[in-house]
């Protein structure tokens, strides 16, 4: 797995591509997990998912690419797509455990220096959308994660909570995600650019979470 990482990294670092927004670090734990059915998830055993997922991540930094962890704190209990549906996980903390199990593995071994929040929402930490969760991020924190957090597609998010695409990213930018994901056009990535500016311009979004934000991407 470690190699075949590697070889990703070549191959990404070749056409100039130094982040991978993989692995999956999700682990399918209910029948008719959507990770499952998408095979998408290396185990349904969280320690052999956090062994798969560390060595596919070391393999990528080997060759010098950014591996990025998603989708926190997991999607194993999810049976819908976040693209598709509001998705919502009733389950409690403990419940959440094992699926934090690679987070952990990765980051103690250093390689996790970017983590994707979730597009779900999660009742044991308030019923947010994970994205625009403190509480989330300062659970991730927690692991001693201290890289940089990237949200999921923020168009589908928008989409299926019923916000503007613009609301989505200031949500994600004031829980204090660092770089936000938009997959659209360029003329509507422009007006989320906008949005954005005018929201720490207007003090909707702290001078100090933005520059840490930076700090964060400068070093990665």
């Amino acid at each position: 797995i470690r190699r075949t990482g590697r070889a990703t990294a070549k191959a990404l670092e070749g056409l100039g591509v130094d982040v991978d927004l993989a692995p999956v670090a999700d682990v399918p734990g209910v029948p008719g997990s959507f990770i499952a059915a998408m095979d998408r998830g290396f185990s349904t055993r969280p320690t052999r998912a956090a062994k798969d997922v560390t060595a596919f991540a070391a393999g990528l930094l080997d060759g010098g690419v950014a591996p990025t962890l998603k989708h926190f704190p997991g999607l194993g209990l999810a049976t819908a797509s976040t693209d598709d549906a509001a998705v919502r996980i009733a389950a409690p903390e403990e419940g959440l455990a094992p699926g934090l199990a690679p987070y952990r593995r990765a980051i103690a071994a250093g390689v996790a220096p970017v983590v994707m929040v979730s597009n779900a929402a999660y009742a044991a930490y308030g019923g947010q959308v994970a994205a625009w969760s403190p509480r989330v991020l300062s659970t991730l924190t927690g692991l001693g994660f201290t890289g940089v957090t990237i949200t999921d597609a923020l168009e589908p998010l928008a989409r299926t909570h019923g916000v503007t695409l613009g609301q989505a990213a200031v949500r994600a930018a004031r829980a204090g995600v660092d770089l936000l994901l938009c997959v659209g056009s360029e003329s509507s990535t422009d007006a989320v650019y906008n949005q954005l500016l005018a929201a720490a311009r207007g003090g909707r979004l702290p001078r100090a979470s933005l520059e840490q934000s930076a700090a964060r991407i400068d070093e990665l």
